[in-house]
């Protein structure tokens, strides 16, 4: 399934989805020629440009996204409970050394 989206070229932040894909192709508007309005409105607009993109693409990115996300959050909470034994260790030390001292 495509969309058009449309994007802010500083910050690359969609701006809106409003279905205009789906309006074009219901009214029997080929790719090409939805690719040529594309064209003419990046054109046109200095801060925001349109794209067609596979929503299963953006569904896949995000997907890997969160995967790599929680993946680095699991390596930062091994790397915490490492300290966390370390700290435990020295502690204990620092413990015995005052019992016996």
């Amino acid at each position: 399934m495509k969309t058009i989206l449309k994007r802010n070229k500083l910050t690359n932040e969609i701006i809106c989805d409003a279905g205009e894909y789906e309006i074009l192709k219901s009214r029997g508007t080929t790719d090409e020629a939805i690719m040529e309005m594309l064209t003419k409105f990046n054109k046109t607009k200095p801060d925001v440009y349109a794209e067609i993109v596979e929503l299963n693409d953006i569904a896949e990115f995000y997907y890997k996204k969160k995967d790599t996300v929680y993946k680095d959050k699991l390596n930062e909470f091994e790397q915490m409970a490492d300290c966390l034994r370390e700290l435990a260790c020295e502690i204990e030390t620092y413990i015995e050394n005052a019992r016996k001292g």
